[in-house]
C-alpha cells in the first residue's frame, strides 16, 4: 500500500487528499525486444485455462488487431493469469463453460476482477441471466471502457437491450468515455452511420445521449432530432463544447433561419436557448422571445447572451418604465443583469410586486444598493418594516451597512428569520443581527446553555455571528446533531476552537472526516496516531479524502498516516 499526501493552503495549503492505492508488480517474462520480435507468441496457458479466449487479447484491450505483441499486452496477460489463479477452481470452471455459468451465485460474480470480462468467451457471457448479468454491470462500472464494450458485445439481442436499459439506470455513475464506449458498442449492432438507425434505437440510448460524438449529432435526421430534442435538454450539463456546437448547429438545421423562428419553438429550446450565441439571438423575432422568454429565462446565463436576450426584449416591450409586474416577473435569472441605474425607472407596482422575485437572487452589489434605496422610499424609514416586507427582501438585506441594520426592528427580524437566516454578511454584522434575535427571542429559546440543535437550526448561517464565549455554552450534542451545517460556516480561530473543545475526543476523531472547516481548529494532541480509517468514509468508492487542514497539521500527521 502506497499513500500519498498532496497538500497546499491559501499560502501553502488548499486541501489534503490522501489516495490509497493499490500496487500491483507483476513481472513481464520477455523483453521488451522479444515483444517487438513478430514470432514471439505470448507464453504458454496452464491447461485448466484454456477454455478462455486469449486471442482477443490484443484487440479487445487497445483495438487494434494487427498489434499482438506488446509489452503493454503482456503485462495485461500477466496480470490476467494472476488473477485467474487466485480465483477458486469452481468459478474458473463456470466462467470457461456456457453450461455452468448459469449457476453462478452473486457471491461468485464479486469475487471476479473486472479485467478478467476481457477473456471470458462470448459463448458463456451469452449464456448469464438478467440478474447476473446486472451484477456484472455493476461490477464493470469502474472498469475500463473496453471491457465493458466486450461483454455487451457478446450478448444477444434481448439481453443487450436489457444491459443497455441497466447502463442508463446508472447513467449518473457513467462518465463521457465509457457512455461513448456504450454508444460504439451499439454501433457494432445496428451499424455505424446513426443516421440509419430506427428512432427506438435512437431512443434506447436515453440518458447516455451525452456520450454521442459531434459528428453523431450532426448526422441525425431533421425528424429523429426534433423527436429527442427532450434528451438534449435534459443532458445539457453532461455535453462538453464540441458537442454543444454539434447540437446547436443541428437545432438551426432542423428549423431553418433564426428570424423564421415561431414561440412555439423557442420554448421547446428551454435550457438549449443557452447555445446560442448573442449574435444569433438578436435575429430571432422580438415577438416570438417576449412570447417564450419564461420558458427560458431561468437557466444560467453570462452576460452577452443575457444582454442580447434583454436587447430583444426592449424592442418587444419597450424602454424598462413601459415593463409591467408579469413582464419584469417573467425574466426570472434575466433579472441579474438589469442595469443598477434602471431600478429607478421601474414603474412602483412592477418594482414592489418583484421585490420577493429580487430578494431569493444573487444580485451584483449595485443592483441591490439601488433596489435597497428605492425601498426605503417606498417602504419608509428601516425601523417601520415588517416581518412580512423582511421576509421579501431576504437578501436584499446584505445591501445594508450595520447602521442601518441596527434600525431593523428585532421582533420582527425574529419573526422573518426562516427567510433571513442564509444571508451571507460578514462576522460583525451576523453578530448584530444574531443579538437583536436573541433578546427578542430570550423568553422562548431561553439560555445559550438549554439550546437544542433546534434552535442553531434556526439560526442557520447567522450563527457565526456568536461569540466565542456564547459558543462555548451550547451544547455538545446539539453541536453534533447540526455539524453539517456548522462544517459550511465561516469561523474565525477562537469560534473554531470553541466548537471542538465541545466535542470529546472520542467523538471529535468519529466526526473528523464531517468537519468541514472546522477541523483547521483540532489541536495538534488529537492529531496523535490519527489513521486512514479515521479519515476514510464507509461506503465510498473514492479513496481520496479532501479535507482543509493547515500546513502544521498535515506535517504533524504524516508520519501516523504513514505508519512511522
Amino acid at each position: 500500500f502506497a499513500y500519498y499526501l498532496i497538500f497546499s493552503n491559501e499560502y501553502f495549503l488548499s486541501s489534503f487528499y490522501v489516495h490509497l492505492t493499490f500496487h500491483l508488480d507483476y513481472s513481464v517474462v520477455a523483453s521488451y525486444t522479444q515483444a517487438r520480435d513478430k514470432n514471439f507468441t505470448l507464453p504458454d496457458l496452464p491447461s485448466d485455462l484454456n477454455g478462455f479466449d486469449w486471442k482477443d487479447l490484443a484487440s479487445d484491450l487497445f483495438g487494434n488487431r494487427n498489434v499482438t505483441n506488446t509489452p503493454a499486452i503482456l503485462a495485461s496477460y500477466r496480470r490476467i493469469l494472476a488473477y485467474l489463479k487466485k480465483l477458486p477452481v469452481d468459478i474458473r470452471r463456470k466462467l470457461q463453460d456456457p453450461n455452468f455459468i448459469k449457476n453462478i451465485s452473486a457471491q461468485e460474480i464479486n469475487k471476479i476482477p473486472a479485467e478478467i470480462f476481457n477473456v471470458i468467451p462470448a459463448s458463456v457471457i451469452r449464456q448469464l441471466n438478467e440478474v447476473q448479468l446486472r451484477l456484472v454491470i455493476y461490477r464493470l462500472l469502474n472498469s475500463q471502457s473496453r471491457t465493458l464494450v466486450r461483454v455487451l458485445a457478446s450478448l444477444n439481442a434481448s439481453t443487450f437491450e436489457f444491459a443497455i436499459r441497466e447502463l442508463n439506470n446508472r447513467s449518473r455513475q457513467l462518465n463521457r468515455e465509457q457512455a461513448t464506449a456504450i454508444i460504439d458498442a451499439m454501433k457494432r449492432r445496428y451499424g455505424v452511420d446513426v443516421a440509419k438507425w430506427t428512432l427506438a434505437q435512437v431512443t434506447m440510448v436515453n440518458k447516455l445521449f451525452f456520450g454521442f460524438r459531434p459528428r453523431d449529432i450532426k448526422r441525425f435526421s431533421v425528424d429523429t432530432f426534433n423527436k429527442t430534442l427532450a434528451y438534449y435538454n435534459a443532458l445539457i450539463d453532461r455535453f462538453v463544447e464540441n458537442q454543444r456546437r454539434a447540437i446547436a448547429i443541428s437545432i438551426q438545421k432542423a428549423w431553418g433561419k433564426l428570424n423564421t423562428w415561431q414561440a412555439s419553438q423557442i420554448r421547446r429550446l428551454h435550457r438549449l436557448f443557452g447555445l446560442l450565441r448573442a449574435h444569433d439571438i438578436k435575429q430571432l423575432q422580438a415577438s416570438a422571445v417576449a412570447a417564450a422568454v419564461q420558458d427560458f429565462s431561468n437557466i444560467n446565463w453570462d452576460r452577452h447572451r443575457a444582454q442580447a436576450v434583454l436587447h430583444v426584449l426592449y424592442r418587444a416591450w419597450g424602454p424598462i418604465r413601459q415593463w409591467t409586474k408579469r413582464q419584469l416577473q417573467s425574466i426570472q435569472n434575466l433579472r441579474t443583469f438589469l442595469p443598477a441605474e434602471s431600478m429607478v425607472f421601474i414603474s412602483k407596482d412592477a418594482f414592489l410586486n418583484s421585490i420577493k422575485d429580487f430578494g431569493r437572487q444573487e444580485l451584483p452589489k449595485g443592483q441591490r444598493i439601488a433596489i435597497v434605496k428605492r425601498l426605503r422610499q417606498n417602504w419608509g424609514a428601516i425601523r417601520t418594516w415588517t416581518t412580512d416586507q423582511l421576509n421579501n427582501a431576504s437578501r436584499l438585506l446584505e445591501a445594508l451597512g450595520r447602521q442601518e441594520l441596527q434600525q431593523l426592528n428585532g421582533s420582527q427580524l425574529a419573526n422573518a428569520l426562516e427567510n433571513i437566516k442564509n444571508i451571507r454578511v460578514d462576522r460583525a454584522k451576523a453578530r448584530l443581527l444574531v443579538k437583536k434575535i436573541i433578546a427578542a427571542k430570550k423568553n422562548k429559546w431561553g439560555e445559550i446553555k438549554t439550546w437544542t440543535s433546534n434552535q442553531l437550526r434556526q439560526l442557520g448561517r447567522l450563527i457565526r455571528g456568536l461569540k466565542g464565549k456564547e459558543l462555548q455554552q451550547l451544547n455538545g450534542s446539539a453541536i453534533l446533531s447540526e455539524i453539517n451545517e456548522l462544517k459550511s460556516v465561516i469561523w474565525s480561530r477562537v469560534q473554531r476552537k470553541r466548537i471542538l473543545k465541545k466535542l470529546s475526543l472520542a467523538k471529535l476523531r468519529e466526526k473528523i472526516r464531517n468537519l468541514g472547516n472546522l477541523v483547521r481548529g483540532i489541536r495538534m494532541k488529537y492529531l496523535n496516531n490519527i489513521t486512514y480509517d479515521d479519515l476514510t468514509i464507509d461506503g465510498l468508492d473514492d479513496d481520496r479524502i479532501s479535507l482543509p487542514f493547515t500546513r502544521a497539521q498535515v506535517i504533524h500527521s504524516i508520519p501516523y498516516l504513514l505508519f512511522i
